[in-house]
C-alpha cells in the first residue's frame, strides 16, 4: 500500500466511524467536556443516529481484511461492542444532565484514551506526507531522533512506519499520563538517510525526555544481550529501565492504582517490542562505533522484550 493510499484508507476509517464525534462525546459523559460544549451536538445534530451509523460503519469495516487489522492495532474494536453503545446512549437520554454520568466507567475511560491515539496517529500521518522534508521544530519543544533500518536495501514498507507511527503516539499518550502532560504535542518529522529513514520526533518536553531514556534504557538491554551466554532472552525490562522503577514508586506510594500501573507498564514494554521488531532505535545509538548497531538490533527483532508474566 502506498503512503498515500494508507493515508486515505486511515482518514476515511476516521471519518465514516466519526470518532471526532465520539471523543467529544465520550469525554463529554465522563465529565471533561461542559454540557455547553456539547450543546451542538444534543441541540442540533442529535446523539442517537450518529452513534448508530458509527456501530454500522465499525460492523462494515471489520469485514475488510486491512480496515480490521487498522482497527485492531488502533484498539478501536473493544469500544465498537453493543454494552458501551447501550451505556452511551442510555446515558445521553438525560440530555445535558449526562455530563459526568459515566465518569466511573473504566471502559467507555479507555475508550476516549484510544479515540484520542486514533485521532492524534490520523493526524500525524496526514501531516508527515504533506509537510516539507526538514521542517523547522519549534524551540519550545524537545526531540529525539530514531532511525528504521532498511535491511533489505528494497526501502521502508509503508506497514513498518505505520506501526512505528502508532507506537510512538502510543507510548507518548501513556507516559504524557504518566508525568501529567496534558497534550504531550507529538509531530514526527522524516528526512531520508540513505536507504534508511531518519526519523525526528517532536513533542511535549518532558515526555520527550522520558521516551529518550526509555530508549535509552532498552538499548542497553540489547547491547548486553551480546554478551550474555544464558538463552539469549532479553528479560522483564522491570529493574532495568527507570521508567518502570518509578511507575512501581508511583504505584506504591497511591498515585497510581495496581489497575493503571499495569496498564502503562504493559503498553509501553509492547510498544517498546514493536518499535525494536521494526527495525527501529535511537539514531545515535545506531550510529555508535562500539557495536554494529543496525547488526545488534536485527538479532533484537528475535528477541522477547517481555519477560513471563507481562503479557
Amino acid at each position: 500500500m502506498q503512503p498515500t493510499e494508507f493515508s486515505t484508507r486511515l482518514s476515511r476509517l476516521v471519518d465514516e466511524l466519526h470518532l471526532h464525534f465520539l471523543l467529544q462525546l465520550t469525554e463529554f459523559l465522563i465529565g471533561e467536556r461542559t454540557p455547553d460544549d456539547f450543546t451542538y451536538y444534543l441541540k442540533q445534530k442529535g446523539y442517537v443516529q450518529p452513534v448508530l451509523d458509527a456501530w454500522a460503519a465499525h460492523a462494515r469495516l471489520g469485514k475488510d481484511r486491512e480496515d480490521s487489522a487498522l482497527l485492531r492495532r488502533l484498539n478501536l474494536h473493544p469500544i465498537f461492542t453493543p454494552e458501551i453503545a447501550g451505556a452511551v446512549i442510555s446515558a445521553l437520554h438525560q440530555g445535558e444532565h449526562a455530563a459526568g454520568h459515566l465518569r466511573d466507567n473504566r471502559d467507555v475511560q479507555e475508550a476516549v484514551h484510544h479515540l484520542r491515539v486514533a485521532i492524534r496517529t490520523e493526524a500525524l500521518l496526514r501531516e508527515v506526507l504533506t509537510k516539507d522534508r526538514e521542517p523547522a521544530i519549534a524551540q519550545e519543544l524537545a526531540t529525539v531522533d530514531l532511525e528504521v533500518v532498511d535491511y533489505n536495501g528494497q526501502g521502508i514498507p509503508v506497514a513498518r512506519l505505520r506501526d512505528v507511527f502508532a507506537a510512538i503516539v502510543r507510548v507518548a499518550e501513556e507516559i504524557a499520563r504518566f508525568e501529567g502532560v496534558d497534550d504531550p504535542a507529538i509531530r514526527i518529522h522524516l528526512i531520508e538517510s540513505g536507504s534508511s529513514i531518519l526519523v525526528v520526533v517532536s513533542g511535549a518536553k518532558k515526555v520527550i525526555e522520558t521516551i529518550h531514556k526509555l530508549l535509552k534504557d532498552v538499548w542497553a538491554r540489547i547491547v548486553l544481550m551480546k554478551f550474555d551466554n544464558f538463552d539469549r532472552t532479553i528479560q522483564s525490562l522491570d529493574g532495568t529501565v527507570q521508567l518502570f522503577e518509578r511507575i512501581q514508586e508511583a504505584e506504591a506510594k497511591g498515585a497510581l492504582t495496581p489497575e493503571d500501573a499495569a496498564r502503562i507498564r504493559h503498553v509501553v514494554q509492547t510498544e517498546m517490542e514493536t518499535l525494536i521488531h521494526q527495525g527501529t532505535a535511537l539514531k545515535e545509538d545506531l550510529a555508535a562505533e562500539a557495536w554494529d548497531g543496525p547488526k545488534l538490533l536485527a538479532e533484537a527483532r528475535e528477541v522477547r522484550l517481555l519477560g513471563p508474566g507481562e503479557k
